[in-house]
């Protein structure tokens, strides 16, 4: 959806700060979310299947996010989910195939406070996608359970960018 909107009087669900998703109040938990959605600081969890509209050019999940549910990222061939690039901030557990399918052109980790948990396998999962790490522990990541199996995709941070002023 390009704009999720919340009846103010509701207080089971909210799209706080004009956020453009809908919010579970009781567990700061995005349960959908859409082309323009920017995830406020409040919510801890993306829930399964909250993602899968198309168009997404960039999206900034922040640091207290502590879980990136089944799923959260979902498309189907015909209806592609994420075309861009994703920002993780924080070290949130990734549950398994978080990203079925969706095709981001970037996957970037800022946090130098740990690798996150992968809880399984992505599917389906763009294989000239880039996972953009820090330096300090990229070779953690490219051994670490589950993210050795896409070790050949992660990239220093710094070499990233030095890609970035080169092209």
């Amino acid at each position: 959806p390009e704009h999720i909107t919340v009846d103010e009087d509701n207080t089971i669900y909210d799209s706080r700060n004009d956020c453009n998703a809908l919010i579970k109040t009781s567990d700061n938990a995005i349960l959908l979310g859409g082309i323009n959605t920017i995830i406020p600081d409040s919510v801890t969890t993306i829930k399964s299947y909250a993602f899968t509209s198309g168009g997404i050019a960039k999206l900034v999940i922040p640091k207290n996010i502590s879980l990136i549910d089944y799923r959260a990222f979902y498309s189907s061939s015909t209806y592609p989910g994420l075309d861009g690039e994703i920002i993780v901030n924080g070290v949130p557990t990734i549950g398994n195939q978080a990203f079925y399918n969706v095709t981001p052109s970037i996957l970037q980790f800022t946090s130098e406070d740990g690798i996150p948990a992968l809880l399984g396998p992505f599917y389906y999962f763009k294989e000239d996608c880039k996972i953009v790490v820090p330096d300090s522990l990229y070779d953690a990541w490219i051994t670490s359970t589950n993210w050795s199996t896409y070790a050949d995709q992660i990239i220093k941070k710094s070499d990233w960018d030095a890609q970035q002023t080169t092209e």
